[in-house]
């Protein structure tokens, strides 16, 4: 037999039900509370659109660039549709996208075509003062420059004359100091032979000359034999004579720096030894050209040393005083 159902007070009948209604109402809208969070619904924008609104006249030409744009404000927050409650409803009809609204300050664009007038050719003002000025700078500008090339011109003339200048003096100063020379030396030539002239025993000095002139020349026996009559063959004489004017003859070149004048004259007188060495040289008379006695001064330079003595000369030296003309020996 099967064990009887346990028995049950009345009251306790309506305890499960209440209950489990009460979980139900409590579950259900906080289920739905929180479903909005979790489940959000797509909302439907209106599509806009862009229309850019430009001047034909103002884009053919150039304008100047528009002024920054204000920042523009924050977006108004489009409101938000009501959520619809959970309750089945029909579908919703999708509106239609309306154009955004022009702003107020650009014209509304004409459908009918514009007329292009004609554009003006903006003829660009030019300020006489600032032409004016532009012009005395170039004028001023070609003014320094034809300056610089004539200081310049100036600096090169004045560069050359102090250079001749310089070139004339560096001449006059050679001359000077060659003259200062030659007459140095023609002092000392001379006291040298006023001294040996002094020593000289008379008696040997007439007995040794030479006489006479041969080819211009003039030979004198200086001293003879010491202590006694200076003797010596004149044709020998003659002949040495000859030979001395040939080789000063073959050393005397006179340049052609100048027209030297013909009536020129030096006289020079040159001690001579035996065996040919000159060992003193007098200017008797100088030219009225210095440059002439010096070109005389190197031919007897360039000559020494001249002929020895032949074997039949006894002398033990010879006074020659040659003269020198442009056209030669005499």
């Amino acid at each position: 037999m099967r064990s009887p159902l346990p028995y049950k007070p009345a009251g306790s009948l309506w305890f499960t039900p209440l209950v489990l209604s009460l979980v139900f109402h409590i579950v259900m809208p906080a289920l739905l509370f929180m479903g909005q969070f979790f489940f959000k619904p797509s909302r439907i924008m209106p599509e806009v659109y862009t229309v850019s609104l430009v001047n034909v006249e103002e884009a053919s030409t150039a304008a100047p660039p528009p002024p920054p744009a204000e920042k523009a404000g924050p977006a108004e927050p489009v409101q938000q549709a009501e959520q619809p409650k959970s309750e089945p409803r029909p579908e919703t009809v999708q509106p239609e996208p309306t154009p955004a609204e022009p702003d107020q300050a650009t014209e509304a664009i004409s459908l009918k075509p514009k007329e292009i007038e004609p554009t003006k050719e903006k003829k660009k003002k030019i300020d006489p003062d600032i032409q004016l000025k532009k012009k005395l700078d170039s004028l001023r500008k070609k003014v320094e420059v034809e300056q610089k090339a004539e200081e310049a011109e100036k600096q090169k003339e004045l560069r050359a004359q102090k250079e001749a200048e310089r070139l004339e003096k560096d001449a006059k100063e050679k001359s000077d100091r060659a003259k200062d020379a030659a007459d140095k030396a023609v002092a000392a030539l001379r006291s040298s032979l006023k001294r040996g002239a002094a020593s000289t025993n008379k008696g040997g000095e007439q007995g040794g000359v030479a006489g006479g002139v041969v080819g211009g020349q003039k030979g004198r026996v200086v001293g003879g034999q010491k202590g006694g009559s200076g003797g010596g063959g004149g044709d020998a004489n003659k002949a040495y004579l000859g030979a001395v004017a040939m080789r000063i003859q073959e050393n005397w070149i006179l340049p052609d720096l100048q027209s030297w004048q013909a009536n020129l004259e030096a006289i020079v007188c040159l001690q001579v030894q035996r065996d040919g060495k000159v060992i003193d040289v007098v200017v008797e008379q100088k030219s009225a050209n210095s440059y002439f006695d010096q070109f005389v001064m190197k031919a007897i330079h360039d000559a020494s040393p001249l002929p020895p003595f032949p074997a039949e000369m006894t002398e033990t030296e010879l006074e020659i005083c040659p003269k020198f003309h442009p056209g030669g020996l005499l």
